[in-house]
């Protein structure tokens, strides 16, 4: 699907291939780095200390964590047109951590309970979606298209129904369902594409983005049971 495929980069573009177990293990390293930094952030958000901190420096720090994110964002769409691996590897490094500190913010909403029943189960979706990417990769690749064009429908009703003040709690299913898929296709993309760097970060950045949307959509879904 183009619009979660732009950025890959080919070798005809310059950019040296890498063994497919060089490439893997640099994908898990990076998934790795970015889920520690959510880790890291997570605990220093459950600290009682931390509130005290938000209630002083909150603004600051959501704008700064919300600049940082586009900012990373946009700094490895730059490295994906110039096919740089270093821009790449920049924008990823600022925004794991701005995504990071960001995301913390929602956990002190939630008790340790929530918190943990939402890990096993993002954990347990994100291993069955992956092996089933790998196994049935054309379906995937046959559905992604209309999945897709669903998430958008999704995320256009989630806002007029947010702006109306119209709980919709079946939205949070359909949308761990969509993120589900999205981990079985990018798993896919991950085992077919050209083996480089700057393919590693693309592929790290949506396996990244698959998961916590479901962990964070979780977290509503159990705590609102």
């Amino acid at each position: 699907m183009a619009s979660r495929e732009s950025a890959i980069v080919s070798q005809a573009y310059g950019v040296a291939t890498m063994t497919r177990r060089g490439f893997n293990m640099l994908v898990g390293l990076l998934l790795l780095f970015g889920f520690g930094v959510l880790a890291v952030s997570s605990w220093i958000a459950l600290q009682p200390s931390f509130a005290g901190i938000v209630a002083s420096y909150g603004a600051g720090i959501a704008i700064g964590g919300l600049a940082g994110t586009i900012l990373g964002l946009v700094a490895m769409w730059l490295g994906g047109r110039s096919h740089s691996a270093v821009f790449m590897g920049i924008g990823y490094l600022l925004f794991t951590v701005a995504f990071g500190a960001t995301t913390s913010f929602v956990l002190p909403r939630y008790g340790i309970d929530t918190i943990t029943n939402a890990f096993v189960a993002t954990a347990a979706i994100s291993v069955v979606f992956s092996v089933l990417g790998i196994v049935f990769p054309r379906f995937f690749e046959r559905i992604i298209g209309a999945v897709f064009a669903i998430f958008l429908g999704v995320l256009l009703v989630s806002v007029v129904m947010a702006f109306m003040g119209i709980p919709c709690t079946w939205i949070d299913y359909v949308t761990v369902a969509i993120f589900a898929i999205f981990i079985g296709y990018d798993v896919h993309v991950g085992a077919t594409i050209e083996p480089n760097i700057c393919n590693a970060f693309v592929v790290a950045t949506n396996i990244f983005l698959d998961i916590v949307n479901i962990f964070l959509t979780l977290l509503d879904i159990f705590n609102n049971d």
